[in-house]
């Protein structure tokens, strides 16, 4: 149907043009636009992430007739199968994750408080209540030992006996 003459990096280096399908070629712009180049923190524009495309399959890049970069198809299907597998393995890596914390967790029935005879509210501002003084404690001992823990402490005259 129609046909384009296209130069690639390799043809380019030799003087040489390949004939290629339009319609076998896949635009580096809708590559960006599926999500593909966007994996750096400097990537902030659709221009950066095809740019980012370009460099990284440069051996692949190819103009089409109309002088836009692409890939081939069978580039794109790469990619696209890539992708999958790696978020197949993350999705793995999660289940693994959540099934090891749901193993570690502490069995005990929905609804019901930790200490038996309290209520929540009571259990919750107890063991707020614990962290403070046991946060403190330390910094106290900290100090009275002489170890630096970033903390100052004010002493008041009527403190000292």
């Amino acid at each position: 149907m129609f046909s384009s003459t296209v130069v690639t990096k390799a043809a380019e280096a030799v003087g040489e043009a390949a004939p290629v399908d339009p319609a076998e070629l896949v635009p580096l712009a809708e590559l960006a636009a599926e999500g593909f180049g966007w994996g750096s923190q400097y990537v902030t524009t659709p221009r950066d992430a095809i740019e980012g495309l370009a460099r990284q399959l440069e051996a692949e890049v190819v103009l089409d007739d109309i002088g836009r970069r692409c890939v081939s198809r069978d580039t794109a299907r790469r990619l696209f199968a890539e992708r999958a597998t790696a978020e197949e393995r993350q999705r793995e890596a999660r289940q693994r994750r959540e099934a090891e914390l749901a193993e570690r967790a502490p069995r005990r029935p929905a609804g019901r408080p930790a200490i038996d005879g309290l209520s929540a509210f009571e259990v919750m501002i107890a063991d707020e209540d614990a962290e403070q003084k046991e946060f403190a404690g330390r910094r106290m001992e900290d100090y009275m030992r002489g170890v630096d823990s970033g903390y100052s402490f004010v002493i008041r005259p009527d403190d000292v006996s």
